[in-house]
């Protein structure tokens, strides 16, 4: 049995553990910088169907890659959907609750068929029936404006508190 392969990024830092599947799909698409560590491990493939020969990989025991070294040079975190909802802490958008991860999904503010990036400042936290409704889906058309949530203290308990902002339309 392989253990877990140690993924740093190209400066050094550890990014996080990766199964020896993953290694190997990095090795394969050549994103492999440098090795670290005594250990190795041979992993065995399929066989060519011309010459009977066998196909393996040797993968060490802590990678660096430079697949995330670019996004980090610049400054930004990688967005993902589980640094989005940190981000938002977990807040839905449109109605301002609070859900489970497993509850929410990604919304783009300028949807990506209108040309909008998956980049930070076009995404939003949504629980999982507001993409999916004319209402959030067709509110940069109409110019509505988002109401993004916001948390504020009250004594002891924390209650969510939706604001509306103007669309970028309407801003002057």
């Amino acid at each position: 049995m392989i253990p877990s392969i140690l993924k740093l990024d190209a400066g050094g830092l550890p990014v996080g553990w990766i199964r020896w599947q993953s290694a190997v799909t990095l090795y394969a698409r050549r994103r492999v910088c440098w090795e670290a560590g005594d250990e190795r491990f041979r992993v065995s493939g399929g066989y060519n169907a011309r010459t009977g020969e066998r196909s393996s990989v040797e993968i060490g025991s802590i990678i660096a890659v430079a697949d995330r070294a670019r996004r980090f040079a610049a400054g930004a975190p990688l967005l993902t959907n589980r640094t989005l909802f940190q981000r938002d802490r977990n807040l839905c958008l449109y109605c301002g609750l609070q859900f489970a991860h497993s509850a929410l999904t990604r919304d783009h503010v300028v949807p990506a068929s209108r040309g909008g990036g998956t980049i930070w400042e076009n995404c939003v936290t949504a629980c999982a029936r507001y993409p999916l409704t004319s209402e959030a889906s067709h509110s940069y058309q109409r110019g509505i404006s988002r109401k993004p949530a916001q948390r504020r203290r009250q004594g002891r308990s924390q209650r969510v508190v939706a604001r509306g902002l103007p669309s970028p339309a309407r801003s002057s």
